[in-house]
């Protein structure tokens, strides 16, 4: 009894003595290495990525002065976090936007009855060439399907917001007041209001090709709709119809292709008639520094 005491005793000193021995020289040790950033800022990319390969590499940055990266990562990952750094750390694009905004005159239709549908104002249809799309959006204006365009463009570099804002007040008739049975002269009541566009466009450069587009708009105007309400007549005992207001908004994402052009989804239109129809197209090109179209 007392020998296999001995036996279990020696045993369990074997096992603590290679539990507690020294750790695996032959573990693999991290790669480091000094980057220096040559774009973007040290501080803000040693966030982004520790975070991205948390427990994998580490990284730290340098005084701003040399705008530097310590970078401490596991052999099996190293060349990834050169790449993504690659990636990262470039000179940004300069991405030109244009915005084409179409006012759909809504379709007739007789009494009773739903108004025909067109096709040739269905979003999906407005994708191609920057060139074919204006190309198509000017003729439907010559045919009458849309009443007016606007076009505006930005150009701004990658990540960094470009905005626009054009504004206007314009007139409109809000009542109708005469001399009376009798006649006499007929008054109009005019109010005043601001109309116009703004636009907010962030870019960001996916593949070298496409451009992932983050837009906000908002674009007011006034309209008279043919069987608006009467206000009253004019002199010449013409009817005065009342001026609705129609505002029309998108926030949303897009995918371009650069010099390509498609029409956003998820516009939004509101006016008392309902009857209103916005079309917002979007073109991104990516330039070269010089403001040259890449190719």
């Amino acid at each position: 009894m007392a020998r296999r005491f001995l036996v279990l005793v020696l045993f369990a000193g074997v096992f603590v003595l290679h539990g507690g021995g020294r750790a695996d020289d032959s573990a693999p040790k991290n790669k480091r290495t000094v980057y220096l950033v040559k774009n973007g800022d040290a501080k803000e990319l040693a966030g982004a990525l520790g975070k991205h390969f948390k427990g994998e590499a580490e990284f730290q940055a340098l005084p701003s002065s040399s705008n530097a990266l310590l970078i401490s990562s596991n052999p099996a990952v190293f060349e990834e976090v050169v790449k993504v750094l690659g990636t990262l750390d470039r000179r940004p694009h300069v991405v030109s936007v244009e915005l084409l905004i179409a006012e759909v005159q809504p379709a007739k239709s007789e009494v009773g009855k739903p108004a025909p549908a067109r096709k040739e104002l269905e979003e999906k249809e407005f994708t191609g060439t920057s060139k074919e799309i204006v190309e198509k959006v000017q003729d439907l204006k010559k045919r009458g399907l849309i009443t007016g365009l606007k076009r505006f463009q930005l150009t701004t570099l990658e990540n960094q917001p470009g905005t626009m804002s054009v504004s206007e007040s314009r007139p409109s008739v809000v009542g109708i007041s005469s001399g009376g049975r009798l006649g006499g002269v007929v008054s109009q009541n005019i109010s005043y209001r601001n109309v116009g566009t703004q636009a907010k466009v962030t870019a960001r450069v996916t593949d070298g090709r496409t451009v992932m587009l983050d837009v906000e708009v908002e674009e007011s105007r006034l309209n008279i709709p043919e069987d608006g309400i009467v206000l009253g007549k004019d002199e010449n005992g013409v009817p005065v119809r009342a001026t609705e207001y129609i505002m029309s908004s998108l926030k949303g994402k897009l995918s371009v292709p650069s010099g390509r052009a498609l029409a956003a989804r998820g516009v939004r239109t509101e006016a008392k008639s309902g009857q209103a129809q916005t079309l917002i197209i979007v073109t991104a090109s990516i330039l070269e520094p010089e403001g040259k179209e890449s190719k």
